[in-house]
This record gives C-alpha cells, sequence and structure tokens, in this order.
C-alpha cells in the first residue's frame, strides 16, 4: 500500500493481515491510499478533509409508505459542506417537521450522552448526523420531511403514502 497526503508519498508498506499502519501528524487535505499488486495500481481509496458544514441531506430507507398507520420511514440526517463531502464533526441544533397524511415517530443521534428525548422535534446533531423515524397514518398523499438549523441550506425529502 502507498499513501499518499496532498499528494506527498507519506510511505509504502506491505500488507500485514489485511491491513498496513501509518502513522502521521493531522493535515487537512486529501488522504489517498493505493493498493499495489504485482507493480502496478490495483485499487485507489480517497478521504478528503469537510469544510464547514453547508447543507443537510436527507436519504431515506424507501420513500413509499403504507397508509396503513403503521409503516416507517428511517431518514439518515447528513450534514455536507459545500462540495457534498460529509463533515463529521458538525454538531448543530436541527428542527424536524413532518406535513402530510404522517408523523414525526422519533428524532435523535447515537451520542449516549444526548439526554434529550427522542420525541422531540429538536435534537442536535452527533459526527454530523442524525436519524428520524416517520409513521404513516391511515391516509394516502404526500408527506414532506424538512430538516433545519445551524444556518445550513435546509434539506426537504418528499414521501409517498398508498
Amino acid at each position: 500500500v502507498r499513501l499518499y497526503l496532498n499528494e506527498q508519498l507519506v510511505g509504502e508498506q506491505d500488507v500485514a493481515e489485511r491491513k498496513a499502519i501509518f502513522t502521521l501528524p493531522y493535515q487537512k487535505g486529501i488522504l489517498r491510499a493505493e493498493g499495489i499488486k504485482e507493480g502496478a495500481v490495483a485499487e485507489t481509496m480517497t478521504l478528503q478533509t469537510a469544510d464547514e458544514a453547508h447543507t443537510i441531506r436527507l436519504t431515506a430507507d424507501h420513500t413509499s409508505l403504507k397508509a396503513d398507520g403503521q409503516d416507517l420511514a428511517f431518514i439518515t440526517v447528513e450534514l455536507l459542506d459545500a462540495k457534498g463531502i460529509p463533515n463529521p464533526i458538525a454538531s448543530p441544533s436541527l428542527t424536524a417537521q413532518v406535513k402530510g397524511p404522517a408523523t414525526l415517530l422519533a428524532f435523535g443521534n447515537a451520542d449516549i450522552k444526548d439526554l434529550g428525548r427522542y420525541t422531540d422535534a429538536e435534537h442536535k446533531a452527533w459526527k454530523g448526523r442524525a436519524l428520524l423515524v416517520v409513521k404513516s397514518n391511515r391516509k394516502a398523499g404526500q408527506v414532506e420531511v424538512t430538516v433545519s438549523g445551524g444556518g445550513l441550506a435546509t434539506g426537504k425529502l418528499r414521501l409517498t403514502t398508498k
């Protein structure tokens, strides 16, 4: 494995037990690892430092719900920089809102020290992420989910209940 930081070669190591370990000081930028096989680059993996959080992205596990009063959609909330790179340290307070034939069942994060109630519509992101759960009611129609806060571009998502 060859490791580059901001296009500078940091080092090269053989892989042992499916891993290569490099120690280097933190530096903002692009970290690239190249897997070498028989002298040629076989695979490349890149990580890039995120800038300040700019946008809220919402991604649902599915966007069509049964209008049976019990179907759930799990919606991942991610905070992205202006280039679309997830910001893993952003933790602003966020507000979730659900309009249409569904309700906000839960909103929270994975921070075990967060004492907020998961039934509240306000929560902080933790490590740039949060999760909300939307429950259908017994009516068909369009559901709009929005998450806003922290001066970020609001995240919006449409679901359908049938």
